[in-house]
C-alpha cells in the first residue's frame, strides 16, 4: 500500500508532562510525575521521555520478530491492542488494519486461538514468560512459529493484557525434517550392503557393524561391539598362513598413519562355519575441521572366499589336464588378471576425488596444495596464487579467501576458476606449526551440481561417499519405479550417464523387464527381497548377471518414499562355476576323448580350416561395407589408435582438411596432427582436444574450430573400443560455416529491429513531452481559469500517452507495459498539478502487477486520467481535506479498475448513463474500445468502476 499526498501541520499547545505520559508504549504502566522536590531534573524529563520513547519503539518495530500486545476478551480469542509490522506481515495486513481487531476476525483459526489463550494465562499464573511453538495452517505454505507470551500491566476495567514476540522457526523445521530423511538413508544403505562395514573410535574400540559384517564374521554385535583389531580373539591370517597381528589390522594402520588403506587380503575365522572367510578390506580414517588425527575410522570389507576357493579348484583341475587345453587356462587366467586390473584401476578412480585443498599464508603463497588442485590448474612453485593462476602482478579484486584474515572465522563463498569451471570454496582460519596465521582452503567442484542446505548436504555427502565406495551397483527407485539416484558402479554396468539413467524405468535396463518390475513391486509389498537373480544389458548389449538386495526407506512418518537396491556381480562366479563344471566334465570323459582325438583329429583340422575361410571371408565382406559406409558420409572421418598410427581416414577428411597426400600414407597421427595446427587458429585448442593422452581417455568430446582461412569445423571425438578394452578414437568433422554466417546475421538482424523499434518509441515520447511542455507552459500564462482546465485536461492526457511510451523505450519487453507503476505515476502527477490549490487529497493505491499490450494500454491509462482529473477537480469543492482510494486488480482473466472518493458525490439531478460531459463520453468510448463495461454510484462520495477482459498472454 503506498500513500501520496500532504497533511497540514496541527497548531496548538500540549503541556509537556502530558504529552510524555500519552506517548507511552501501548500496554506499559502511566510513567508517574516526579515530585517537586528538585526543579533541575523536573526541566529534564520531558525532553528525556521522548528519547526514551523512541528507543522503545525502534526496539518494537526492529526487523525479523513479531511483536505486538493482545487482550484475552474469550476463552478463544483475543483482541490486537498494538503489533509490529512483521506481525502485521503474517497476516498480509498494516498494524493500522490490525489495530484493536479480534483474531477471529483476522481469520486466525480457533484451535490456535485456544491455545494461545491457554499459554496467556499459564504466564499470568507464573508470573513468568511462556514459550511454545505451533504450526500455523493458514495457507498452502507449512508455516512453524515459535512464540513467547508474557503478562504485562491490565488497565482498570480492562481485559488481561499480555506482550508476545512470535520468531518464524520453518527453515528449522524443515532442516530437522531433511536431516531425519538423510539418516534413514544412511541406516538403510548400511543395512543393504553386500559388503561387511565396521566404525571404530580413535582408540580402535568397534562401536557398530552392519548386518554384512555380522554374516561374514560370523559373530554377532553383541561379541564384536567394545573390542578392538588388536584382540586375539579375532584369529586372523595372512594369506601364506602365517598370523595376522591386530596392530597391522588396516583399521589400526589407518589411525596411525591418518591415511588410506586399500585391497589388504585377510583370514577371519567364522565360529559359526568354523571355517576361515577370506575378506579384502579398505579403511578410510575420518578427520574433524582443523585436525591432522583421525578420529575415527570405517572399515568396508568384500567376502572373497567364493572367488578363491573357485580358483583354487580351477588350478587343481586345470594341473590334470594336459598339454592341449593349457592355452586355454591361460586365457582363462589372463581374463582373471584383466579383471583384477580393471578392479585396482576403479579403486584408483574412487580415491581421486574431484576436491582441492591448498593453504595461503598472507603474502597470497601457497606452501601446500594436493594433487588434484596441481593437476587441475598448476604447480604451485612458491609463487603468488594471483601470479601463476591469472598471470596478474596484484591480487584479484573479486577473491574473497582473505576474508577469514580479517573475521578470523570460517568463509563460505563460490569462485570461477581460470579453467572456467565454479567451486564452492570453504575457508578456515589455520594456525601453521610456527604460529603463523594461514588460510585452509577448501575448493568443491560444483559445476554440474547444486549446493543443498549445509545439514543435509554433509549427511548427502557421506551417504554418497558410501555408494560410490561401493564396487556394487546400487539404485534408488522411486514408488513409480524409476530411478531417482545411482553410483558409479551403476553407470559402468548400463553403459548410461547418471542423468539419463535418472528418471526412467528402472526395469528397462534388464534382459528380462517384467521379472524386474515384479522383483521391486514385491519390495514395496513385502519391504525387502534377497538374492534376486537378474540380467543388466550394457547399452552396447553385453549381459552381467547379479544378484539383487533391495529394502524400502520411509520418510519420518514412516510411508514408504521408494527402495534402496543393491546389486552384486556375479559374472566371476558364474564363469569360475561353468569353467569349474568343463573341467570336471573334461576330466570324466578324458580317457573317451584321448580314444577318439585321433580319429576326430584330421576331420576337426578340415573343419576348422572350413570355418577359418568363412570367417575371412565374412570380415573383408564387413570392412567392405564399413569402407562404403564412411565414404559415403558427408563429414570427414578419421581414426587413429593408441600407438599413435592411423587406421583410417575418409576422402572428405583429406579435402576438407586439404592434407598433403604423403602425410596420410605415412601413417603417422603425429604428422598429421601437425599439420592440421598449422591450418586452425588456435592450435592450443586443437592439440587440447586431440593430443595423444586424450585417446587414452574412456569420454567422448566436442568442439568447435575456426581455421586460418574463416572456414569453422565442428569436431566430436569417441573412444574406439574392443569389448571394454580402448583400441583407439574417432574423430568427425563437419564443416558448419554457413550455418553459422546465418546465424550471425539473424542475431545482427534482430538485435538491428529490437533498436529500430526502441528508438521509435523514443521519438514518440520526446514529441508528446514537447507537446505536453507546450501545453503546460501555455497554462501557465492563461489568466483564464477556464482555458487553463481545458489545456490542463489535454496536457495530462499528452502526458499520459508520454508515459507509455517512456516505459516501453526503458523497458526491454516492447509489448507490454506494467499498469502498476503507471496508475502510481499518474496519482503523484495529478496530486502534484492540483494540489497546489484546493483541498489537502490523501490518495491510497492498491495496484497488483497487470501488463497490457500498448493498444490496451492507453485507453486504460487514459481512463484512470479522466476518472482521477474529475475526482481532484469536483469531488471536494468546499472541503480542506480529502482521500482516494484506488485499486487495480485482476482475476478469473478480466481487469478491474476502481476508484473511490469520499468527497459529495454526484448530484441526484444528474445521470450518469445519459450525461452529456465530455470526460463521461471519452470514459464510455474508450471502455467501449476495451470491450469492457463502467459503473458509476454514489457510495459515501463516488464510486467509479471499470472492468474489462485481460488480454490472451496478459497478467
Amino acid at each position: 500500500m503506498e500513500k501520496t499526498g500532504r497533511k497540514k501541520p496541527k497548531t496548538g499547545t500540549v503541556n509537556p508532562e502530558k504529552r510524555a505520559v500519552s506517548r507511552r508504549h501501548p500496554g506499559t504502566a502511566p510513567v508517574p510525575r516526579a515530585p517537586r522536590r528538585n526543579t533541575a531534573v523536573t526541566k529534564k524529563v520531558p525532553a528525556a521521555l521522548p528519547e526514551s520513547d523512541e528507543l522503545l519503539r525502534s526496539f518494537f518495530e526492529s526487523a525479523g520478530l513479531m511483536r505486538g500486545i493482545v487482550e484475552v476478551v474469550a476463552e478463544d480469542d483475543v483482541r490486537h491492542i498494538t503489533d509490529n509490522a512483521a506481525a502485521a506481515a503474517l497476516l498480509g495486513m498494516t498494524p493500522e488494519a490490525m489495530k484493536n481487531k479480534l483474531g477471529s476476525e483476522l481469520g486466525e483459526p480457533r484451535e490456535i486461538l485456544r491455545l494461545w489463550v491457554s499459554r496467556c494465562y499459564e504466564s499470568r499464573k507464573s508470573k513468568k514468560p511462556v514459550i511454545f511453538e505451533y504450526r500455523d495452517t493458514r495457507g498452502d505454505k507449512e508455516t512453524w512459529l515459535l512464540a513467547t507470551v508474557s503478562s504485562v500491566r491490565t488497565p482498570p476495567h480492562g481485559c488481561p493484557r499480555f506482550a508476545y514476540v512470535v520468531i518464524d522457526i520453518t527453515g528449522r523445521k524443515q532442516a530437522e525434517k531433511a536431516l531425519k530423511e538423510s539418516e534413514e538413508r544412511h541406516r538403510l544403505l548400511a543395512e543393504t550392503m553386500l559388503q561387511g562395514v565396521v566404525h571404530q573410535n580413535a582408540d580402535g574400540t568397534i562401536i557398530s557393524m552392519n548386518p554384512a559384517a555380522e554374516q561374514i564374521l560370523g559373530k554377532t554385535p553383541e561379541e564384536f561391539l567394545g573390542g578392538t583389531s588388536v584382540s586375539v580373539e579375532h584369529d586372523t591370517i595372512h594369506e601364506d598362513g602365517s598370523l595376522f597381528p591386530g596392530r597391522d589390522h588396516p583399521s589400526m594402520v589407518a589411525l596411525q598413519t591418518g591415511k588410506q588403506v586399500r585391497g589388504v587380503i585377510m583370514g577371519v575365522f567364522n565360529p559359526r562355519e568354523k571355517a576361515y572367510r577370506w575378506i579384502s578390506i579398505d579403511a578410510v580414517p575420518l578427520f574433524r575441521p582443523g585436525e591432522d588425527r583421525p578420529w575415527q575410522v570405517y572399515t568396508v570389507f568384500e567376502d572373497i572366499t567364493e572367488r578363491r576357493n573357485a580358483e583354487a579348484g580351477l588350478r587343481k583341475a586345470y594341473d590334470e589336464l594336459e598339454t592341449r587345453i593349457r592355452e586355454r587356462t591361460a586365457e582363462l587366467q589372463k581374463a582373471v588378471e584383466s579383471i583384477g586390473t580393471e578392479r585396482r584401476r576403479l579403486y584408483d578412480v574412487l580415491e581421486a576425488l574431484p576436491v582441492y585443498i591448498c593453504l595461503l599464508d598472507r603474502d597470497y603463497r601457497m606452501p601446500f596444495a594436493n594433487r588434484y588442485f596441481r593437476e587441475t590448474f598448476a604447480v604451485p612453485a612458491g609463487r603468488r596464487c594471483y601470479e601463476f593462476l591469472f598471470n596478474r602482478s596484484e591480487p584479484c579484486d573479486t577473491c574473497e579467501t582473505y576474508t577469514v584474515m580479517k573475521t578470523r572465522s570460517p568463509h563460505h563463498w563460490f569462485w570461477t576458476g581460470p579453467n572456467g569451471r565454479d567451486y564452492d570454496i570453504y575457508d578456515f582460519p589455520f594456525t601453521d606449526t610456527d604460529g603463523s596465521f594461514m588460510v585452509l582452503e577448501m575448493g568443491i567442484d560444483i559445476t554440474e551440481q547444486k549446493k543443498a542446505e549445509a545439514a543435509t548436504e554433509k549427511a548427502n555427502a557421506y551417504n554418497r561417499s558410501l555408494i560410490e565406495a561401493s564396487l556394487d551397483p546400487l539404485v534408488t527407485i522411486s514408488p513409480d519405479g524409476t530411478i531417482s539416484d545411482v553410483n558409479e558402479a551403476t553407470i559402468r554396468v548400463t553403459g548410461f550417464s547418471r542423468e539419463e539413467l535418472v528418471g526412467t524405468d528402472f526395469s528397462d535396463y534388464f534382459t528380462e523387464p517384467e521379472k524386474a518390475k515384479a522383483g521391486y513391486e514385491k519390495v514395496f509389498r513385502e519391504g525387502a527381497v534377497t538374492d534376486y537373480e537378474l540380467g543388466i544389458r550394457h547399452k552396447d548389449g553385453h549381459v552381467t548377471p547379479v544378484l539383487y538386495n533391495a529394502a524400502v526407506y520411509r520418510d519420518p512418518a514412516g510411508k514408504n518414499t521408494g527402495v534402496f537396491a543393491a546389486a552384486r556381480d556375479i559374472t566371476g562366479r558364474k564363469k569360475a562355476e561353468d569353467a569349474l563344471r568343463r573341467a570336471h566334465a573334461l576330466l570324466e570323459k578324458r580317457v573317451e576323448e584321448r580314444t577318439a582325438e585321433i580319429v576326430q583329429a584330421n576331420a576337426q583340422l578340415k573343419k576348422e580350416i572350413a570355418n577359418r575361410m568363412q570367417a575371412e571371408s565374412l570380415v573383408k565382406k564387413t570392412v567392405s561395407e564399413l569402407h562404403a559406409a564412411i565414404e559415403s558420409t558427408a563429414d570427414g572421418i578419421y581414426a587413429a589408435d593408441c600407438a599413435g598410427k592411423i587406421i583410417r581416414y575418409n576422402q572428405n577428411f583429406a579435402s576438407m582438411w586439404k592434407i598433403p597426400e604423403e602425410l596420410l600414407q605415412s601413417g603417422e597421427d603425429k604428422k598429421v596432427a601437425a599439420f592440421l595446427m598449422t591450418r586452425v587458429k588456435n592450435p592450443g585448442l586443437f592439440s587440447a582436444g586431440d593430443d595423444g593422452s586424450s585417446r587414452h581417455a574412456d569420454r567422448e568430446t566436442y568442439d568447435m574450430l575456426e581455421l586460418t582461412d574463416g572456414r569453422i569445423f565442428e569436431r566430436y571425438s569417441k573412444p574406439q573400443k574392443m569389448d571394454r578394452t580402448i583400441i583407439g578414437r574417432v574423430l568427425s568433422y563437419r564443416d558448419v560455416t554457413d550455418r553459422r554466417h546465418a546465424e550471425e546475421k539473424l542475431i545482427a538482424s534482430l538485435q538491428e529491429k529490437e533498436t529500430l523499434i526502441r528508438e521509435i518509441h523514443h521519438r514518440v515520447k520526446n514529441n508528446l513531452q514537447i507537446i505536453s511542455g507546450l501545453l503546460d507552459m501555455t497554462r501557465m500564462r492563461t489568466p483564464d481559469s477556464t482555458t487553463s482546465g481545458i489545456l490542463t485536461d489535454m496536457m495530462m492526457k499528452i502526458k499520459t500517452m508520454a508515459q507509455i511510451h517512456t516505459r516501453l523505450y526503458e523497458s526491454r519487453q516492447f509489448d507490454r507495459i506494467n499498469m502498476s507503476g503507471q496508475i502510481k505515476d499518474q496519482v503523484t502527477d495529478l496530486s502534484s498539478i492540483y494540489g497546489r490549490s484546493g483541498a489537502e487529497i490523501a490518495a491510497t493505491i492498491h495496484a497488483e502487477d497487470i501488463f497490457l499490450p500498448v493498444d490496451q494500454a492507453i485507453p486504460c491509462a487514459l481512463i484512470v486520467n479522466e476518472i482521477l482529473s474529475n475526482a481532484f477537480k469536483h469531488a471536494f469543492r468546499g472541503r480542506d481535506q480529502g482521500a482516494l482510494d484506488i485499486s487495480a486488480t485482476h482475476t478469473g482473466g478480466r481487469v478491474r479498475i476502481v476508484v473511490r472518493d469520499d468527497g459529495s458525490g454526484i448530484p441526484e439531478s444528474v445521470d450518469p448513463d445519459r450525461t452529456t460531459s465530455l470526460g463521461l463520453k471519452l470514459i464510455r468510448s474508450l471502455v467501449q474500445q476495451l470491450n469492457g463495461s463502467i459503473e458509476i454510484r454514489n457510495d459515501n462520495g463516488t464510486v467509479v468502476a471499470v472492468e474489462f477482459p485481460l488480454p490472451a498472454g496478459g497478467r
